[in-house]
């Protein structure tokens, strides 16, 4: 079941950045993620009310309740903010796999050094192919975008702008700001449940 949540949650974090991307080049990053806080925070009680778990949240302790509000203001607050951002400057083909590259390489390295995760090989061997791939994206970006200068410059056209380094420092910021939220969050319920105690 963990496996279909799972592909179920890439499969709409991925619709989700592709609408992100067209909406950015028309309204503020600033806007965009109020107003999906806005959204979360009307649709939330209302799914755990549905769901039967409203309770749970009544009788959470302070320690996590406050855990949940930091992870909020870093990974939505924050993180999604020059998320959107970094898919305005640079697109989805080099900002989302990036991103999630860093997310992930950073959540599980932090969940080995703050909270004791167990290290396997499965682990190391995915770490590894996670930043191949993003290698490649990045390189074949690049690539492209040289090759899209050169026609222009044959047509007699000046070669399109290309972002600078402040463009391309937003990608680790953002992995930063998702791998702390999600590590404060589970560091604040392993506490809630005396396992970080």
């Amino acid at each position: 079941m963990g496996e279909i949540a799972g592909l179920i949650a890439a499969f709409t974090w991925s619709c989700t950045s592709v609408m992100l991307a067209s909406l950015s080049a028309r309204t503020s990053p600033v806007a965009l993620s109020a107003l999906r806080m806005g959204a979360a925070t009307i649709a939330l009680p209302l799914v755990l009310f549905v769901s039967g778990t409203a309770s749970e949240i009544a009788n959470a302790p302070l320690l996590t309740i406050l855990g949940i509000a930091v992870s909020g203001f870093l990974g939505y607050g924050l993180g999604d903010t020059i998320y959107i951002r970094a898919l305005n400057v640079l697109g989805m083909q080099i900002t989302f796999p990036i991103t999630m590259a860093l997310f992930i390489g950073l959540t599980v390295l932090g969940g080995i050094v703050l909270l004791d995760e167990p290290v396997t090989v499965g682990l190391l061997g995915g770490a590894v192919l996670v930043a191949y791939g993003a290698s490649l994206l990045f390189s074949s970006s690049r690539q492209r975008s040289a090759a899209e200068d050169i026609e222009a410059r044959a047509r007699g056209l000046a070669p399109s702008p290309r972002p600078g380094w402040a463009a391309y420092a937003l990608l680790p910021l953002v992995g930063v700001f998702w791998a702390v939220a999600t590590l404060w969050l589970a560091a604040a319920k392993g506490a809630a449940i005396g396992v970080y105690s």
